[in-house]
Parts: C-alpha cells; structure tokens; sequence
C-alpha cells in the first residue's frame, strides 16, 4: 500500500474497493459495469473501473494453502475515485460505496486490500472457507488480540 501511496501527490485522497469475478460478463454486463464510472462523484479528479488480472501463479496454490482464499478468480473488479479537497471526501467514499453494491450480486468474496466499510460478515467476504482457520491461528498467537483492527480477526 506504501509504494501505491507513493504515486500520489500529498494532496491527493482516494478509495478504492474490490471484488472478486468469477465468470465472463456478457457485453450488456460490461456496459452497465463501464456506465459505473461515467458520472464521477462531486469533487472527484479520477473515476475508474479496474480489472486485475488473476489466474498463473495465483491459481497454481490451493485456496486452503494460504490466507488469500479467492485465487480461483478471474480479476479482481476495482472501483475507485480520486479527490483533492477535503470536502469531498465523504460524496466520493459514498459514490464508491454505491457502486460496490452495483457490483455485489455478480461477483463474490471482498478483496482485503481494498477494504469497505460496513461489509456484514467481513471475515467470509475477505476470508472466505479460510476464516475458521484465520481466526483459530489469531487465538493461538494473539491471544490478547493486540493486532486489532475495526475489520481484523475476531
């Protein structure tokens, strides 16, 4: 995330969501996920739509080996706004908000690099069959639970 910031100027602010596809969108699909981006929140420099590309070296591990449980997807589906002035901040965090859940029904688990507020039941949308797991190794070596986070292991 560091070197990601770093391609930003000081006073530039964004957010950026993900989900994860699955499936090949048909083309009136992919029309309504371009259409996302075509009326930019109030105050937004930059709106965009982003597939990031999965499957090689991703896939060839089993989604139980490690932590990242969605590596049988396709992409990952960005979405994200960019502002400068402070004041539009919240309009743009709500702009991408709608649009996550535009784009829930076709896709499936939340990208944790991306995180969103307010995801009900984040450990399966982050985790998925890995959270059970996760959780009973963040007992094991924080027992105190100091690595905490809002969206960390319970």
């Amino acid at each position: 995330m560091k070197k990601v910031e770093a391609t930003y100027p000081p006073s530039e602010k964004f957010k950026s969501t993900g989900r994860f596809v699955q499936r090949t969108y048909s083309g009136k699909e992919l029309s309504k996920i371009a259409d996302l981006v075509q009326h930019p929140a109030e105050g937004s420099v930059y709106a965009a739509v982003s597939f990031y590309a999965m499957g090689g070296a991703i896939a060839s591990v089993g989604k139980r080996d490690t932590a990242f449980f969605f590596r049988d997807a396709r992409y990952i589906l960005g979405i994200q706004s960019v502002w400068t002035d402070d004041c539009a901040a919240k309009v743009n965090r709500e702009w991408v908000q709608e649009r996550f859940q535009s784009i829930k029904p076709i896709t499936r688990g939340s990208f944790v690099n991306f995180p969103i507020s307010n995801l009900p039941n984040y450990e399966r949308e982050y985790f998925g069959g890995s959270a059970p797991t996760l959780n009973r190794i963040n007992r094991k070596y924080d027992p105190f639970n100091v690595f905490t986070f809002p969206q960390g292991l319970k």
